[in-house]
């Protein structure tokens, strides 16, 4: 008779053969010593004849698309049903969505990465054909992955035989995004994006919150002499607030006088601090693009604002701690790969301490002396 917990469980499960058969259960309790005395009490049961070894009654076979709708409505109830994991789910749906997931093995997995790695034909004429990138293909597994667990813990709950899981392997992409643009980059960036653009990206450059977040803002977040991002608006659901402090006193005051939108109906106050004639800001590839073509700094991203300002937070003496609060960043780590050293970085760190070692062989000449 063993007593044991599975890796993805918070349940404790006991297993032992009974007249040849062997009984695997979960005993629903967090307690080791419940989940033994659960086990023997069901093994003097069985000897006893009291009850019967009774077969599980067999699960209807899913498709992957099945657990994959059943992971689509759980993001949606636990309100991550952004548009990337709504995206990678109808993808994978698409790829994989007529398989069994009772017969979907590794091998099929390992099958499944090399047909995502082929190069694949662009439909737009005199475009390169491009195979995905790991990390990319890493965002469909973890979706994949997911909608088993789910099936899993969903299987547990009514005592029904688990699902076997595939082995999806650990891709790293090494492919991280290293962009940022240093202030005089990105002055000469914002005086060729379009008027109803450059104090949206500036805001972005100072704090470094992320484009959903900046287009979000509203009024009503503006209160106090700080900004407000609500918790629904931030990527890990917490609220955090900056203070209206240097360039952002004169950039809110020119969004106040931008406030108002001329309609057929006459003037009314916009809710939202950035907007294009009272509406939301959503997509600008095209308007940026075109200004990073002309500033020189083609294929800089609008995220790459999140990383600039990460960087100028820590060179400006900010500590990390205080820098994590004022851009949202969860961790060290996620802050430590936004907080970009560059090569003139370095050059500088030898610098100084070449002047420290300089100043440090002075001393010691001095006290020879």
């Amino acid at each position: 008779m063993s007593v044991y917990r599975k890796p993805d469980s918070r349940y404790y499960w006991y297993s032992f053969v009974f007249k040849g058969r062997r009984i695997q259960r979960s005993a629903k309790v967090e307690n080791f010593r419940e989940a033994e005395g659960i086990a023997k009490a069901a093994w003097v049961q069985l000897a006893r004849g009291e009850v019967t070894i009774a077969d599980k009654p067999q699960t209807q076979r899913k498709t992957i698309a099945q657990l994959l709708d059943a992971l689509e409505s759980d993001f949606k109830t636990r309100k991550k049903d952004n548009s990337k994991n709504l995206n990678l789910i109808a993808m994978v749906k698409d790829e994989l969505g007529k398989h069994y997931a009772d017969t979907f093995r590794t091998r099929d997995v390992r099958t499944y990465i090399a047909e995502l790695r082929k190069p694949r034909k662009s439909k737009k004429k005199g475009r390169q054909s491009k195979s995905l990138a790991d990390s990319t293909i890493k965002h469909r597994l973890q979706i994949l992955s997911s909608a088993y667990d789910l099936e899993n813990a969903s299987r547990e709950d009514d005592d029904l035989e688990p699902l076997r899981v595939p082995r999806f392997p650990e891709l790293y992409g090494g492919n991280e995004r290293t962009g940022f643009l240093d202030r005089a980059q990105f002055d000469v960036l914002l005086s060729y994006l379009p008027d109803d653009l450059k104090d949206f990206c500036l805001f972005a450059y100072l704090v470094g919150w992320r484009k959903s977040a900046v287009a979000g803002l509203e009024w009503s977040d503006v209160r106090g002499g700080n900004i407000y991002l609500r918790g629904v608006l931030s990527k890990n659901r917490k609220p955090y607030f900056v203070p209206v402090m240097g360039e952002l006193i004169p950039l809110i005051e020119r969004r106040k006088q931008a406030r108002s939108v001329e309609t057929a109906n006459g003037l009314v106050l916009s809710n939202l601090v950035f907007h294009r004639n009272g509406l939301p800001i959503r997509e600008f590839r095209k308007s940026w693009a075109t200004a990073c073509r002309c500033a020189g700094c083609k294929g800089t991203l609008i995220h790459d604002l999140r990383r600039s300002s990460a960087r100028n937070l820590i060179r400006s003496g900010v500590t990390m701690d205080v820098a994590k609060r004022v851009g949202g960043w969860k961790t060290d780590s996620i802050f430590s790969r936004y907080n970009i050293t560059s090569e003139e970085d370095l050059r500088e760190a030898m610098q100084k301490v070449t002047q420290y070692n300089e100043a440090e062989s002075q001393k010691v000449v001095q006290i020879s002396q």
